[in-house]
């Protein structure tokens, strides 16, 4: 580790253990370092859905497979039902992952499930996609069939099948596992440039919506993002905007 990544761990271990965060109501926040050490905070423990979250994982098993194919899309705000909140035009995986479109998901995973189908059948498949999908998932996924008809939109963007909370993402995020996933964020969030040549202790941030689970169709904001030496994960409660979730990010985690 080096001098900076040091200096940049003390610091954020300073501040985070000098003083207890000033989470608002409904505010949960988990911090695990990378020596395992876990600190959190406020509502950590709650299940509620993962909304754009649940694109982590898909991340985590096809980001390779798509970067080496150069998957593009252009994405016109719609698609068999699939909904962006804006027409992206032409995406490639690092800008569709920032944007959140989830028209082009929407294919990448479908095709990937098609591959998936081929490759391991029908068992297989379903295992693959229960070692990453399974601890999110709980019992919400029918044993039959092995893989849906098409993986719709609760597997990337909305609904209620796939639900963490803050300290349940941390900790998956903060498997050895899970460093390919933390590296490919690190790339497309904060730029080529940065990930290969920038300080190891700048922080990527990824902010997401999801559905509140409850029925009356509110949405909150989550917010992921590591550096060299912290994994932190934050959930706020409805009503803050997507500038909001970032700058209470930032501020609790003495980020400048």
């Amino acid at each position: 580790m080096t001098n900076k990544i040091l200096t940049a761990f003390f610091l954020i271990a300073t501040f985070l253990g000098a003083q207890t965060p000033a989470l608002r109501p409904g505010e949960g926040l988990t911090v695990i370092n990378h020596a395992g050490e876990v600190k959190e905070w406020g509502n950590v423990s709650a299940l509620t859905p993962m909304g754009n979250l649940a694109k982590l994982l898909w991340l985590h098993l096809e980001a390779e497979e798509w970067e080496s194919a150069g998957v593009e899309y252009r994405c016109s705000g719609e698609l068999n039902g699939i909904r962006c909140a804006k027409k992206h035009g032409r995406v490639d995986l690092t800008k569709s992952f920032k944007e959140d479109c989830n028209t082009s998901f929407y294919l990448w995973v479908n095709l990937s499930r098609e591959r998936w189908k081929k490759d391991y059948k029908d068992a297989g498949a379903r295992l693959r996609l229960n070692n990453v999908f399974g601890v999110f998932l709980g019992d919400r996924l029918p044993k039959e069939p092995a893989l849906p008809d098409k993986f719709g939109s609760e597997w990337f963007n909305d609904g209620n099948l796939l639900q963490a909370s803050p300290n349940l993402l941390a900790s998956w995020l903060a498997r050895p596992a899970q460093e390919r996933l933390l590296r490919a964020c690190r790339k497309f969030l904060l730029g080529f440039t940065d990930f290969a040549f920038g300080k190891d202790d700048k922080w990527w941030i990824k902010v997401s919506v999801a559905p509140t689970g409850l029925q009356d169709g509110q949405t909150q904001f989550w917010v992921v993002g590591s550096n060299a030496s912290n994994i932190a994960v934050l959930r706020l409660p409805p009503g803050d905007t997507e500038k909001i979730a970032q700058s209470r990010f930032k501020a609790l985690l003495n980020i400048k």
